[in-house]
């Protein structure tokens, strides 16, 4: 009698949605017949001496003998009946000689109106890197298995394991829609052990890459690697709950290509920037997620010099946490939106800002700041939540803001409004700015606000129930139609007497605190008694 093997019908029997086979049933029975009603002879070896129990029960896809993956073997043809854990038919033959053959299987989804399939149909659905020989033991090269799988099918599954490799991933320039997709962030890893980028996705100007998708996987660099996942010419697509860290370069890098949503990050440990979004790489979205504790920015924005500035970005809800230089760096780019999102830092880390608007030589414009919340401080107490340089028309409105703004002289027309706590110090040498609405902070509670127009300020701030108003630089000034300085009223050091000086027209009238009489004069006083009493106070 001769013995004939039982092949699995592809490397391991796997369940209706093509993961592999849990804690399920193998029944061997005789030819054209049901094989839990006749069942045939089942052997653990190929001299038919170690019986097999029926049903033989799997574990990670595989037949298992006291927990070990194993090989069936019976002496004659035979049926066969695959059941997942809950006794739903997964694939059967009725007859099988040599070889069980994974397009000789059929496979019929459960619900009404399923057509049968064979299993290699079925498979194929699904394409996995250890089809194409990749092991995921964190020791073995997995380069070239990945490669190949990414090669030959538009989407890849990426099953539980750590992936070593040693060169690029890359996804074929010109291409759309290709996949790949992860067991689970922390489950599924990809370890760059190599100098080159860990995935890229390269088109080129003419004919791009669109609608590729990168999720659910932890990509690790180290020191000598580059950047984690590069987009180059690449459109509509998405990066998705991904861990990307210690790279030696930026964690994730889009250049050249718009539309491209980035949800559920966790970017941290990178050498440069956690994420930086390159030249002309238009409304972008990053939603979600962490940035922290990368070496530069948390996320840079930039348009990289670029003739086409990169603008209409969006950063939505996403929390920054402790990054070297600014959480978030808005450089050369217009028209974007930070909304919702929490900034925090704390020492030893040595964050100098939270938000940083700027530009090189020209100016970062309409950019919105909005809803956002601002805490912590760095290891020298220097943090500034917001700073504001060569930017125009930059809005500040509805934040939390724990450590004050600076708004420089190149910035233009800033608007802070109706921040619901604005503690720290406001730093404002701009000649445009707005704050409307806004608290001036736990020591001076209240709202206030001023307009900035050139030399000319008007200010009005409420102080426990006391209203102090100026207009201009220092003073109040009022203009009524072609009359210029009809009412000022303002501060003067008159020989080292502070006085307060009301001026009508050309002339100053002032009290004079020593003696409590009432001066006027034509010009400002050298000292409290330089000009002519016109009254005594009683």
């Amino acid at each position: 009698m001769s013995a004939q093997s039982i092949e699995q019908p592809y490397p391991i029997f796997t369940d209706a949605d093509g993961d592999p086979l849990e804690a399920g049933y193998i029944w061997v029975g005789v030819e054209n017949l049901n094989p839990i009603t006749d069942p045939v002879a089942v052997y653990w070896d190929s001299a038919l001496t170690q019986p097999a129990v029926q049903p033989i029960r799997t574990a990670g896809g595989y037949p298992v003998n006291a927990g070990t993956p194993a090989r069936l073997y019976t002496a004659s043809s035979y049926s066969i009946l695959v059941q997942d854990r809950n006794g739903i038919t997964v694939y059967s033959a009725q007859s099988e000689t040599v070889l069980l053959n994974s397009d000789a299987v059929t496979f019929l989804q459960a619900g009404t109106g399923a057509v049968t399939r064979t299993a290699q149909s079925k498979m194929r659905d699904v394409v996995s890197v250890k089809d194409f020989g990749a092991v995921g033991d964190g020791a073995t090269d997995d380069t070239v298995a990945i490669q190949a799988a990414i090669n030959a099918a538009f989407s890849v599954y990426f099953p539980s394991g750590t992936y070593r490799i040693t060169a690029a991933l890359y996804i074929p320039g010109g291409t759309i829609g290709r996949v790949l997709r992860g067991a689970g962030r922390g489950r599924a890893i990809i370890k760059n052990e190599g100098t080159s980028r860990s995935i890229e996705s390269i088109g080129n100007g003419t004919s791009g890459n669109w609608n590729i998708v990168i999720s659910d996987l932890t990509i690790q660099g180290q020191a000598g690697t580059t950047t984690g996942i590069f987009f180059d010419y690449t459109y509509h697509s998405q990066i998705d709950r991904v861990e990307v860290s210690y790279h030696g370069g930026d964690g994730i890098k889009i250049q050249r290509g718009f539309y491209n949503d980035i949800n559920s990050p966790w970017i941290h440990h990178n050498t440069l920037h956690g994420i930086f979004f390159g030249q002309t790489s238009n409304a972008c979205n990053v939603v979600g997620g962490h940035i922290e504790r990368n070496g530069q920015n948390g996320i840079l924005i930039f348009s990289e010099g670029a003739a086409a500035r990169t603008h209409g970005m969006s950063i939505l809800n996403t929390t920054f946490e402790s990054n070297a230089s600014s959480n978030l760096e808005l450089f050369d780019v217009d028209e974007c939106r930070v909304f919702g999102s929490y900034f925090e830092s704390q020492p030893p880390d040595t964050t100098l800002r939270h938000v940083f608007v700027t530009d090189d030589s020209s100016v970062s414009s309409w950019n919105v700041i909005d809803a956002c919340n601002f805490a912590g401080t760095n290891a020298a107490a220097t943090l500034v939540s917001i700073s504001v340089d060569r930017a125009s028309d930059t809005t500040i409105q509805n934040c939390a803001i724990n450590n004050g703004v600076t708004i420089t002289s190149n910035a233009v027309r800033t608007r802070l409004m109706n921040n619901p706590r604005l503690d720290g110090t406001v730093t404002d040498t701009s000649t445009t700015t707005v704050m409307w609405n806004d608290p001036t902070g736990a020591t001076a509670p209240g709202l206030g606000w001023y307009a900035k127009n050139g030399t000319s300020k008007w200010e009005q701030r409420l102080y426990n129930d006391s209203t102090w108003v100026s207009l201009g630089t220092g003073y109040l000034r009022l203009n009524f139609d072609s009359l210029s300085d009809a009412f000022r009223w303002y501060n003067l050091n008159a020989g080292g007497t502070e006085l307060a000086i009301m001026r009508f027209g050309a002339y100053r009238v002032w009290v004079n605190p020593g003696d409590g009489k009432l001066y006027i004069n034509s010009a400002d006083p050298t000292t409290p008694t330089n000009g002519t009493v016109v009254g005594t106070q009683t």
